[in-house]
């Protein structure tokens, strides 16, 4: 419970609330947690320890692992990505920040190496800013497609001239 607006919200995890109307939460033990928010009693708080490397959890050597003892005696474990890393704790990939822009964006890692991603194909530099230079076949491409396109546009402006030099002769 919220004392100055009534509103009840549930305790954080870590602790727990075990009293009706009660506006505290209880804090867990030393060495224990509740799994989520709004444990309503020290019976849902779990002893949890850091595992030192036993070869049966699946975590990434960028995670920290996590084993949870539960009143079953199965063991359970959570594997959560180290600050800097990110994903599932099975996968951390290191990320820092991320610059954006319309053409692209840029990804700094934490140790500042940076990789730009262009939008497209045509962009290219720090900020995707500078214009990409095809490379020559696509050069040889073009120049070949504008050829074969004056080429064409030639040859009906003379056969339009000839049309038209025929009919005025007719008349």
């Amino acid at each position: 419970l919220v004392s100055c607006s009534d509103l009840c919200l549930p305790c954080p995890r870590g602790t727990y609330q075990d009293e009706r109307g009660s506006a505290t939460c209880k804090r867990c033990r030393e060495n224990h947690f509740t799994a989520a928010p709004g444990a309503t009693g020290e019976k849902e708080s779990y002893i949890f320890k850091r595992i030192t490397f036993k070869g049966d959890d699946n975590c990434s050597w960028n995670a920290i692992c996590t084993d949870f003892e539960d009143d079953i005696d199965e063991p359970r474990f959570e594997c959560r990505c180290r600050p800097g890393f990110r994903g599932n704790g099975t996968y951390c990939s290191e990320y820092g920040r991320t610059l954006r822009f319309s053409s692209g964006l840029i990804s700094f890692s934490i140790r500042d190496s940076a990789e730009c991603y262009c939008a497209d194909d045509f962009y290219t530099g720090e900020r995707c800013e500078q214009l990409r230079i095809a490379p020559p076949f696509k050069v040889g491409k073009l120049i070949a497609t504008i050829g074969t396109i004056v080429s064409i546009m030639i040859v009906v402006v003379v056969a339009v001239i000839f049309i038209i030099k025929r009919r005025a002769t007719r008349v």
